[in-house]
């Protein structure tokens, strides 16, 4: 040890001898609880309607933490009340949802709350024997913001058919048309032959009862590669009902998609029709011949709807020919006789 230096010693503090009565507890009264429960945005007087309403805001705010204490208080408040518990599981999915996401890549950031939302529909809400339909339009408007945010960022970057079509299906989701159709419409330009694009583009105008756009938009969808469609992702009427009624001829499943392209136009779903343009009409009668080869020589079931639908087109184009009407009928006899051999019952029910 240096000379000169006394080492220093603790000094404990003095006792406070005073009586308790003249000690003020005030300042620690006053004092936050450590280790407590956060602070809750609403009064601790609330009825139950005051906490499940200020629930909701939190949902859509995307404070889940707060909202799962909100609701631990309203379910003691009513215990018959199925409905506290019930956004308390939509809460607790959420927070766990959140924290996962603050750990992810930002490229996939997107894709994971879309891929959240579904597995929240599936194993939560399906679950659940509550009406919670106001909940779910809260988390909804929260997570689709989300999800809107990430793809429009990662837009900015680089421009993605597939990224267009992903936020094409947040906007269609969130109940924003518009833009969803801005989303598809910029997905469509990057690949215009995408039948999945389009039939999601055809679905929005159907949905907003451009029924004109949708159906020329269908027609083309169905054309291009019926099988490529996804039809869980559709949900007009227009497009459910026609599937519906298909689905009720019983004719093969595997082959939905591909039928419904052919009642789509005997049935005037599909009847709305555009010009084909000189090549476009050349590739036409291609696919019409590798298709009869196939149905003729191979019996391929596939074969037939394929078939049929392209001979509507064809009945279509040489319908709209001006400067020699009477070839034109020619090849529409023709066209229509095959059909008549192909399938009687279509052949009947098909109306030029």
């Amino acid at each position: 040890m240096l000379k000169g230096k006394k080492k220093l010693e603790e000094v404990p503090p003095k006792a406070d001898n005073r009586p308790l009565s003249n000690i003020d507890f005030s300042a620690l009264l006053n004092e936050p609880a450590k280790d407590t429960e956060p602070e809750l945005p609403i009064a601790k007087t609330a009825g139950l309607g005051e906490l499940i309403d200020e629930s909701y805001t939190l949902l859509r705010a995307g404070n889940f933490e707060r909202v799962t204490l909100l609701a631990k208080r309203a379910a003691f408040m009513d215990l018959n009340s199925s409905l506290p518990l019930a956004i308390q599981k939509c809460a607790d999915f959420w927070l766990e949802k959140k924290r996962q996401y603050n750990f992810k890549e930002a490229n996939v950031r997107g894709d994971f709350l879309m891929e959240s939302w579904q597995a929240f529909i599936k194993i939560v809400v399906k679950r659940l024997d509550t009406d919670v339909d106001r909940a779910i339009f809260c988390i909804k408007s929260y997570v689709f913001a989300q999800i809107v945010s990430e793809y429009e960022r990662q837009l900015k970057l680089a421009d993605s058919f597939e990224l267009y079509l992903k936020l094409g299906r947040a906007y269609k989701i969130k109940g924003e048309y518009d833009m969803a159709i801005n989303a598809y419409s910029d997905a469509v330009a990057m690949q215009k032959v995408s039948s999945q694009a389009l039939a999601e583009l055809a679905d929005c105008y159907a949905i907003i009862d451009e029924e004109d756009k949708a159906k020329v938009l269908f027609r083309e969808a169905f054309y291009h590669d019926a099988g490529e469609i996804d039809l869980a992702l559709l949900e007009s009427s227009l497009i459910l009902n026609l599937k519906e009624r298909v689905k009720a001829l019983g004719l093969e499943s595997e082959f939905l998609n591909e039928w419904m392209a052919v009642y789509g136009v005997v049935w005037g779903v599909f009847r709305v029709a555009r010009e084909l343009k000189p090549m476009e009409y050349q590739k036409l009668n291609q696919n019409i011949h590798l298709l009869r080869t196939e149905y003729t020589e191979k019996a391929s079931k596939k074969a037939k709807p394929l078939l049929l639908y392209r001979l509507f087109w064809f009945i279509d184009y040489h319908r709209a020919v001006l400067d020699d009407k009477t070839m034109a009928e020619e090849y529409i006899k023709k066209a229509l006789l095959e059909i008549r051999f192909i399938d009687e019952r279509i052949y009947k029910d098909y109306r030029i």
